[in-house]
């Protein structure tokens, strides 16, 4: 089940001044199929660039999904399920709707980017498994153990293969997605507090 709380200018001329337009709001619940749902997922990296926060916010801003559609769009092209965002310097930034995380040598490592959503999903994980965030580069993560990635959609889900690299195992990334599950099903006491009862 997703929630989209949605606000928009509504009546009115067309034009960038924005300010003597009405105000809308809007909320649905409906249910959707979990993002990247399946366990072979395939990982490409997009010759498009995530937007810049210097440019755009790194916001839930509908505008900006177009970036993402682009990328996605040639992900799928080339034989992939999902695009990865790299930037300039060749740093991992995130992929069109999930966060990235990898796992190295046992420990976790969320990458950090200032063009990334800071994801509420992401957030969550970092304080139920107490993960380093930092930069990571595109290197670092095809040399990484397992990679994962993680968004409200996404939830949390192992990727298979990066560009041809091929990740064996994902037991880290299935254990973090059993307590995410467990936490978000309310099965684990502990976090009751992050549940809102509806």
């Amino acid at each position: 089940m997703s929630t989209v709380i949605t606000s928009w200018c509504g009546t009115g001329s067309i034009g960038l001044d924005v300010a003597s337009l009405s105000k809308h709001l809007m909320l649905a619940t409906f249910p959707t199929g979990v993002h990247l749902a399946n366990d072979k997922v395939k990982l490409g990296v997009s010759s498009w660039r995530r937007n810049p926060a210097s440019s755009l916010p790194p916001l839930k801003l509908c505008g900006a999904y177009v970036n993402s559609i682009l990328a996605k769009a040639e992900a799928k092209g080339r034989g992939f399920d999902e695009a990865l965002f790299v930037d300039e310097g060749g740093n991992v930034v995130e992929c069109t709707g999930a966060n990235v995380f990898m796992v190295k040598s046992g420990g976790v490592v969320a990458v950090e980017h200032a063009d990334a959503l800071p994801g509420i999903t992401r957030n969550t994980l970092l304080t139920l498994i107490g993960a380093t965030s930092r930069m990571v580069s595109l290197e670092e993560l095809r040399d990484a153990d397992e990679v994962f990635v993680c968004g409200t959609a996404a939830e949390v889900t192992s990727i298979a293969e990066l560009d041809g690299r091929r990740f064996e195992g994902g037991a880290v990334g299935a254990e973090i997605a059993r307590m995410y599950q467990s936490v978000v099903r309310g099965e684990d006491a502990r976090h009751h507090a992050w549940l809102t009862h509806v």
